[in-house]
């Protein structure tokens, strides 16, 4: 994959946007761009003689709970529940003809609080195997890692790790707005810091879905608007309300993240199946 800075660019409703050009194996596209996310995908496939999606951006953002990351962190890729295997086999089949395609299982908030950081760690090797199919298979080459909520030290360790074994630019790594921003900041200058093309993932509003908007704006989003300093650093927001919060802006919320956040792609938020009714008494697993 390899990404280039070509202008700014304003808005008529206000605000502005970079233009970059990234290529990957599938071709090439110009950003500030919109990503369609799994429902929207699998809606398009349903079309006659469309199941493949051509020249399309697509994103799948699945959040998986405590019990089903419990298990992947224990037992590897070959533990993941069915539904999850049919979900990365259908991402991959309708998205093989796409031009980017990222997919992720993240833990929701509540599973990442039952798992140690060497069950995180262990969780998101096993849901990289698992999405792409064996090494290089799916994604255009991409192996996404999900958020892990990690200290500082252990996160740098864990990107260059990744980093070195996947390839340069081929890892894509997913963060969070709400996360640290000292934390966030020295994670992006580990990913840019030696010139290579980088694809970063934000969770718009925190893992697990959007909870009600913050009295103040996320610590990730004044790093992300520092961006002139990486020019081969281009920025996916996932889980972006298609509406944006009443007062900030009057456009939609993907067109705010593009034009008033200082994303470079955004994709709508996805809604999430309810979690499963537990017996009473009952409690999660906690991994470690």
């Amino acid at each position: 994959m390899t990404i280039e800075d070509i202008e700014q660019v304003d808005a008529p409703s206000g605000g502005a946007a970079r233009v970059m050009r990234i290529t990957t194996g599938g071709g090439a596209f110009a950003t500030p761009a919109r990503m369609i996310s799994h429902g929207e995908q699998a809606a398009r496939s349903a079309i006659p003689l469309s199941r493949a999606l051509p020249h399309e951006l697509a994103v799948d953002f699945g959040v998986v709970r405590a019990v089903g990351a419990a298990a992947l962190a224990a037992g590897g890729a070959a533990a993941a529940a069915p539904g999850l295997r049919r979900r990365a086999r259908l991402h991959r089949d309708i998205t093989e003809r796409a031009l980017l395609s990222v997919s992720v299982l993240q833990p929701s908030a509540a599973a990442l609080a039952c798992m140690t950081a060497p069950a995180r760690v262990r969780f998101a090797d096993a849901q990289a195997d698992l999405l792409r199919d064996g090494p290089g298979g799916g994604g255009g080459g991409l192996v996404t890692y999900p958020y892990l909520g990690l200290r500082a030290g252990d996160y740098l360790r864990f990107v260059r790790e990744r980093r070195g074994r996947d390839g340069e630019g081929a890892a894509l790594f997913v963060l969070d707005m709400g996360m640290d921003g000292a934390t966030m900041e020295k994670i992006l200058d580990c990913l840019g810091g030696d010139g290579a093309p980088a694809l970063v993932h934000l969770i718009h509003r925190g893992a697990g879905g959007p909870p009600p908007s913050p009295p103040s704006p996320p610590p990730g989003r004044g790093v992300i608007g520092r961006h002139p300093g990486r020019p081969k650093m281009a920025f996916l927001a996932c889980q972006v309300p298609r509406e944006a919060p009443a007062g900030e802006c009057s456009v939609s919320g993907l067109h705010a993240a593009c034009f008033q956040r200082g994303f470079d792609m955004a994709a709508p938020a996805q809604r999430q199946p309810p979690p499963p009714r537990r017996r009473s008494g009952s409690r999660p697993r906690r991994a470690g």
